[in-house]
Order: structure tokens, then sequence, then C-alpha cells
């Protein structure tokens, strides 16, 4: 495994950027798909976005070259502008749905995350990954070992903890997830050390009103920082920072639907620094 800096690991205000990021829209068919592109030659003092892989087709880079899955994001961005990419320094993909379960599509993203790690040495990956309680499902852990097979270094795997559709306290229910994810990576990388296991769970739970009606309260997001603090997760974030901001009654696009300040969970899960 390679050594991780220490600014690896996401204090819970940046998680949380990241976590707003990831619902960026731009044109074209939805997947589930994300990569964080940074430092391009378009922006002299740096860029940091994650947007929506939009097209599976291979197609060349601008400047030609070879077509490949993750030349997507920058051909599909529409109106954005269109990024030369000079350093790709994380890779953040979120599979969910029925994109789990698709098998030729699980087999050309481990591939296509293998080719980006070799042709970006040091290159960081995260998987984020549906889960119940009792750990990633079948279809989840499947998507870990095809990139662990196809040779890809993964450094976090990111559970949702969130929408279980069950009776639980879900503060209880994300530290039981994260549980058993760490049960289920331990078995995948039985070289690694449980330190070295821990670093590689993530945990983003919803914040306040889930869509199955179920809450996570402050209290729950207290109880979480500090399961991480005592294990030293790999990542915590949150879904997500405009509703945290907002702190209102409504719809749950923009919504908690519990009594809260502005930016209360963020000032909680900021107490988090690996």
């Amino acid at each position: 495994m390679r050594s991780r800096p220490a600014s690896w690991p996401l204090a819970a205000a940046a998680a949380a950027v990241l976590a707003a990021t990831a619902a960026l829209a731009v044109p074209g068919p939805a997947y589930a798909d994300t990569a964080v592109f940074t430092r391009t030659s378009s922006w002299d003092t740096g860029y940091n976005a994650q947007f929506t892989i939009t097209d599976t087709t291979p197609t060349p880079p601008p400047g030609g070259g070879a077509g490949s899955l993750y030349h997507a994001p920058y051909v599909d961005m529409g109106s954005w502008p269109t990024p030369g990419i000079t350093t790709m320094k994380a890779a953040f993909f979120d599979v969910e749905g029925s994109a789990t379960a698709e098998t030729a599509s699980v087999t050309r993203r481990s591939q296509a995350i293998a080719g980006l790690q070799q042709a970006n040495p040091g290159l960081k990956v995260s998987l984020t990954l549906p889960v119940l309680p009792e750990g990633l499902t079948t279809d989840g852990l499947n998507v870990v070992k095809s990139a662990r097979d196809t040779g890809v270094d993964i450094d976090v795997v990111n559970v949702m903890a969130m929408d279980y559709y069950r009776s639980a306290d879900y503060g209880d229910a994300a530290v039981q997830a994260a549980q058993s994810t760490f049960g289920q990576l331990r078995s995948l990388y039985p070289g690694r050390s449980d330190a070295q296991v821990w670093r590689m769970v993530g945990v983003t739970p919803m914040l306040s009103q889930n869509d199955d009606g179920h809450v996570y309260d402050q209290a729950d997001a207290r109880q979480l920082v500090t399961f991480a603090k005592g294990k030293h997760l790999g990542e915590l974030a949150f879904w997500e920072m405009t509703r945290d901001r907002n702190a209102c009654n409504g719809a749950l696009y923009m919504c908690t639907n519990i009594a809260q300040s502005p930016y209360e969970f963020s000032k909680i899960f900021a107490g988090y620094a690996g």
C-alpha cells in the first residue's frame, strides 16, 4: 500500500465540499461515476472540481491520442471550460443502483482506473458505494474485488451510510456499517494491518431526514466523529453542505427538516482531522 500523506484524510469541511460538488450537473445522460481533477493548465492557481462522467464511449482527448473512459468528463462538459489536464491527483468514483450489478461496466471502469493509475503515479482512488449496517452489498463488494483484481490500488472505500429503509437508530447504523465494511476489506486485503484497513474506510451519512424518513441528527454526527477519531478513518464526509447551510424545512434536496442552525453539522464534522 502506498504511504498516504498526513493531509490525505479529509477533514469534514473539505469532505463536505466534495459531497456538494458531486451533484454538479452536466449535459448528457446520467452515469454514477465521478472523477476529481486538480491542477489544470486553464487555471493558473489550480482548479479542483468534481465532474460527472456523462458518456462511457471512448473518445480522444483534446490534442489527439487514444480514447478511453476517463477522457469523457471534459469532452462532455458542454458550456464548461475545457481544461488541459496536467496533473491528476485523485479520482473519486460513485457507483450506485443498478450500476453496481452491471458486470461489463464494472470491468471497464476497473480497467480505466488501472490505466489512470499507471499514467498518473501516486493517483489516489476512492470508491463510493451503497452500504447496509451489515456491510457492502454483494454487488458493491464485487466492485471492490474487480478493482483490486485489475490491479487498482484503492485508497478509500467510502460507504453511503444512509437510506436503509428499515427501523434502526441511524447513528448506530452508520458506525455498524463502518465496522462491517472494515471486516469485509480486511478479508480482501489479508496482508494489511488493521490500522491500514481502517484507513481504507470512509463513511458518508445523509444529514438529518433521509429519503426513507429516518433521521440522522446532531448526536449521531458527534457519535460518528468520536468513532472516526478512535479508528482513524480514511475519510469522513456527509450529504450535503447545501442542506446544512440552508437549515430549513421543505424539499429534501435543499432542507434537513430538523431543528438546527446553519452549518451546524459542518462544525461537528470539522472536529475530525484524521
